[in-house]
Protein backbone atom coordinates (compact mmCIF):
# COMPACT_ATOMS: atom_id res chain seq x y z
CA UNK A 1 0.00 0.00 0.00
CA UNK A 2 3.00 2.45 0.63
CA UNK A 3 4.70 1.74 -2.52
CA UNK A 4 1.50 2.76 -4.04
CA UNK A 5 1.04 5.96 -2.51
CA UNK A 6 5.00 6.72 -3.36
CA UNK A 7 4.45 5.46 -7.02
CA UNK A 8 1.12 7.61 -7.04
CA UNK A 9 3.21 10.59 -5.41
CA UNK A 10 5.97 10.45 -8.22
CA UNK A 11 3.52 10.40 -11.08
CA UNK A 12 2.04 13.64 -9.34
CA UNK A 13 5.21 15.27 -9.56
CA UNK A 14 6.23 13.88 -12.82
CA UNK A 15 2.92 15.29 -13.93
CA UNK A 16 3.63 18.86 -12.73
CA UNK A 17 7.12 19.08 -13.97
CA UNK A 18 6.25 18.51 -17.56
CA UNK A 19 3.05 20.93 -17.23
CA UNK A 20 5.13 23.49 -15.72
CA UNK A 21 6.23 25.22 -18.87
CA UNK A 22 2.32 25.24 -19.90
CA UNK A 23 1.67 27.12 -16.62
CA UNK A 24 3.49 29.55 -17.63
CA UNK A 25 2.51 30.34 -21.15
CA UNK A 26 4.60 28.30 -23.03
CA UNK A 27 2.76 26.42 -25.98
CA UNK A 28 3.72 23.16 -26.93
CA UNK A 29 3.03 24.39 -30.53
CA UNK A 30 3.54 27.96 -32.38
CA UNK A 31 2.59 30.69 -30.69
CA UNK A 32 0.25 33.33 -32.36
CA UNK A 33 1.74 36.65 -32.09
CA UNK A 34 -1.55 38.28 -33.35
CA UNK A 35 -1.50 42.82 -33.61
CA UNK A 36 -5.09 42.25 -32.07
CA UNK A 37 -3.84 41.11 -28.88
CA UNK A 38 -0.65 43.66 -28.66
CA UNK A 39 -3.47 46.46 -29.41
CA UNK A 40 -5.46 44.94 -26.39
CA UNK A 41 -2.90 44.84 -24.35
CA UNK A 42 -2.17 48.26 -25.02
CA UNK A 43 -5.28 49.25 -24.62
CA UNK A 44 -5.76 47.62 -21.38
CA UNK A 45 -2.63 49.09 -19.97
CA UNK A 46 -4.09 52.56 -20.91
CA UNK A 47 -7.53 51.47 -19.28
CA UNK A 48 -5.58 50.56 -16.08
CA UNK A 49 -3.74 53.65 -15.64
CA UNK A 50 -6.72 56.07 -16.26
CA UNK A 51 -8.31 53.84 -13.75
CA UNK A 52 -5.51 54.26 -11.13
CA UNK A 53 -4.93 58.08 -11.86
CA UNK A 54 -8.44 58.76 -11.66
CA UNK A 55 -9.15 56.51 -8.54
CA UNK A 56 -5.96 57.69 -6.44
CA UNK A 57 -7.04 61.32 -7.49
CA UNK A 58 -10.80 60.72 -6.23
CA UNK A 59 -9.69 58.90 -2.71
CA UNK A 60 -7.02 61.96 -1.94
CA UNK A 61 -9.64 64.38 -2.59
CA UNK A 62 -11.77 62.39 -0.09
CA UNK A 63 -8.94 62.04 2.49
CA UNK A 64 -7.75 65.41 2.35
CA UNK A 65 -11.42 66.94 3.29
CA UNK A 66 -11.43 64.19 5.98
CA UNK A 67 -8.10 65.94 7.45
CA UNK A 68 -9.32 69.45 7.16
CA UNK A 69 -12.24 68.91 9.01
CA UNK A 70 -10.48 69.58 12.51
CA UNK A 71 -8.06 72.15 10.93
CA UNK A 72 -10.95 74.74 9.31
CA UNK A 73 -14.31 76.31 10.90
CA UNK A 74 -16.97 74.40 11.52
CA UNK A 75 -19.07 76.79 9.08
CA UNK A 76 -16.45 74.69 6.08
CA UNK A 77 -17.66 70.80 7.69
CA UNK A 78 -21.10 70.37 5.90
CA UNK A 79 -18.84 71.19 2.34
CA UNK A 80 -15.93 68.73 3.56
CA UNK A 81 -17.84 66.27 4.59
CA UNK A 82 -20.40 65.89 1.68
CA UNK A 83 -17.63 66.99 -0.57
CA UNK A 84 -15.16 63.94 0.47
CA UNK A 85 -18.28 61.38 0.56
CA UNK A 86 -19.00 62.34 -3.06
CA UNK A 87 -14.75 61.67 -4.29
CA UNK A 88 -15.07 58.47 -2.00
CA UNK A 89 -17.93 57.21 -3.35
CA UNK A 90 -16.38 58.26 -7.03
CA UNK A 91 -13.25 56.43 -6.58
CA UNK A 92 -15.11 53.10 -5.48
CA UNK A 93 -16.99 53.51 -8.67
CA UNK A 94 -13.62 54.34 -11.00
CA UNK A 95 -11.80 51.50 -9.34
CA UNK A 96 -14.74 48.64 -9.23
CA UNK A 97 -16.26 49.26 -12.78
CA UNK A 98 -13.00 49.01 -15.05
CA UNK A 99 -12.75 49.43 -18.49
CA UNK A 100 -14.20 45.99 -20.21
CA UNK A 101 -10.87 45.95 -22.42
CA UNK A 102 -8.88 45.52 -19.22
CA UNK A 103 -10.67 41.35 -18.94
CA UNK A 104 -10.36 40.96 -22.38
CA UNK A 105 -6.87 41.28 -22.59
CA UNK A 106 -6.56 38.77 -19.50
CA UNK A 107 -8.60 36.47 -21.58
CA UNK A 108 -6.51 37.37 -25.32
CA UNK A 109 -3.84 36.03 -22.81
CA UNK A 110 -5.57 32.63 -21.90
CA UNK A 111 -5.79 31.66 -25.13
CA UNK A 112 -2.20 32.37 -26.17
CA UNK A 113 -2.03 28.81 -27.15
CA UNK A 114 -5.29 27.76 -29.22
CA UNK A 115 -4.82 27.05 -32.93
CA UNK A 116 -5.00 30.22 -34.96
CA UNK A 117 -8.30 29.19 -36.94
CA UNK A 118 -9.87 29.31 -33.46
CA UNK A 119 -7.74 32.04 -31.52
CA UNK A 120 -8.45 34.62 -34.21
CA UNK A 121 -12.02 35.03 -34.28
CA UNK A 122 -11.61 34.97 -30.85
CA UNK A 123 -9.59 37.93 -30.64
CA UNK A 124 -11.89 39.86 -32.82
CA UNK A 125 -14.59 39.28 -30.70
CA UNK A 126 -13.12 40.53 -27.62
CA UNK A 127 -11.85 43.49 -29.72
CA UNK A 128 -15.06 43.91 -30.90
CA UNK A 129 -17.29 43.54 -27.05
CA UNK A 130 -14.12 46.17 -25.77
CA UNK A 131 -14.86 48.93 -28.91
CA UNK A 132 -18.47 48.63 -27.67
CA UNK A 133 -18.03 48.99 -24.06
CA UNK A 134 -15.44 52.07 -24.76
CA UNK A 135 -17.62 53.56 -27.47
CA UNK A 136 -21.05 53.01 -24.81
CA UNK A 137 -19.06 54.86 -21.95
CA UNK A 138 -18.87 58.09 -24.06
CA UNK A 139 -22.70 58.38 -24.50
CA UNK A 140 -25.12 60.91 -23.09
CA UNK A 141 -26.30 58.43 -20.46
CA UNK A 142 -23.05 58.38 -18.62
CA UNK A 143 -23.01 62.45 -19.21
CA UNK A 144 -26.64 62.41 -17.44
CA UNK A 145 -25.60 60.20 -14.63
CA UNK A 146 -22.71 62.64 -14.12
CA UNK A 147 -24.83 65.63 -13.74
CA UNK A 148 -27.20 64.03 -11.70
CA UNK A 149 -24.38 62.93 -9.35
CA UNK A 150 -23.15 65.90 -9.00
CA UNK A 151 -26.40 67.49 -8.73
CA UNK A 152 -27.36 65.62 -5.19
CA UNK A 153 -24.58 66.49 -2.97
CA UNK A 154 -25.36 70.26 -4.40
CA UNK A 155 -28.50 70.08 -3.49
CA UNK A 156 -27.53 68.88 -0.19
CA UNK A 157 -25.56 71.64 0.73
CA UNK A 158 -28.46 74.36 -0.73
CA UNK A 159 -31.55 72.77 0.40
CA UNK A 160 -30.06 70.82 3.64
CA UNK A 161 -27.63 73.16 4.91
CA UNK A 162 -28.70 77.01 2.84
CA UNK A 163 -25.32 76.89 1.74
CA UNK A 164 -26.32 78.71 -1.68
CA UNK A 165 -22.74 79.64 -2.79
CA UNK A 166 -21.20 76.20 -1.91
CA UNK A 167 -24.05 74.41 -3.38
CA UNK A 168 -24.10 75.67 -6.72
CA UNK A 169 -20.12 75.72 -6.66
CA UNK A 170 -20.47 71.86 -5.61
CA UNK A 171 -22.21 71.35 -8.74
CA UNK A 172 -20.16 72.91 -11.13
CA UNK A 173 -16.87 70.94 -9.72
CA UNK A 174 -18.08 68.17 -9.07
CA UNK A 175 -19.85 68.07 -12.98
CA UNK A 176 -16.14 69.30 -14.48
CA UNK A 177 -14.31 66.84 -12.70
CA UNK A 178 -16.71 63.78 -13.50
CA UNK A 179 -16.73 65.13 -17.54
CA UNK A 180 -12.92 65.11 -17.48
CA UNK A 181 -12.94 62.02 -16.12
CA UNK A 182 -15.27 60.26 -18.76
CA UNK A 183 -13.15 62.41 -21.35
CA UNK A 184 -10.53 61.17 -20.96
CA UNK A 185 -10.86 57.81 -20.64
CA UNK A 186 -9.00 55.45 -23.27
CA UNK A 187 -11.24 55.52 -26.49
CA UNK A 188 -8.81 54.27 -29.48
CA UNK A 189 -11.16 50.89 -30.17
CA UNK A 190 -13.54 52.26 -30.60
CA UNK A 191 -12.39 54.93 -33.04
CA UNK A 192 -10.32 52.94 -34.74
CA UNK A 193 -11.11 49.58 -36.60
CA UNK A 194 -9.23 46.35 -36.25
CA UNK A 195 -5.92 46.10 -37.84
CA UNK A 196 -6.30 44.63 -41.71
CA UNK A 197 -3.04 42.19 -41.47
CA UNK A 198 -3.76 40.21 -38.57
CA UNK A 199 -0.91 37.64 -39.62
CA UNK A 200 -1.00 34.35 -41.00
CA UNK A 201 0.90 30.70 -40.22
CA UNK A 202 3.48 29.64 -42.70
CA UNK A 203 5.84 27.21 -43.73
CA UNK A 204 9.38 27.51 -42.31
CA UNK A 205 12.33 25.36 -43.67
CA UNK A 206 15.11 24.51 -40.94
CA UNK A 207 17.67 21.80 -40.48
CA UNK A 208 15.54 19.64 -39.13
CA UNK A 209 13.04 19.73 -41.74
CA UNK A 210 9.50 22.05 -42.28
CA UNK A 211 7.65 23.23 -39.50
CA UNK A 212 5.01 25.87 -38.96
CA UNK A 213 5.74 29.65 -38.14
CA UNK A 214 3.89 32.20 -37.63
CA UNK A 215 4.69 36.20 -39.38
CA UNK A 216 2.87 39.10 -39.76
CA UNK A 217 2.13 40.39 -42.45
CA UNK A 218 2.19 44.22 -43.43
Amino acid sequence: MRSKVVLASLVLFALLVTQGPLAHGQCPGPVLESPLRAELNHEAHKARTWRYVWTSLNVGSAVLSAAALPLLPKSTRPDLIIGGATSALSGAFTWFWPLDVEAHAERAETIRCWPTALQTPELLRLRELSARDEAERVRWPWHVGNFVSALIPGALLWFGFHEHLNGALSVAGSFASGELELLTQPTHLANSAAPANIGRIVPVLSGGGAILNYQQSW
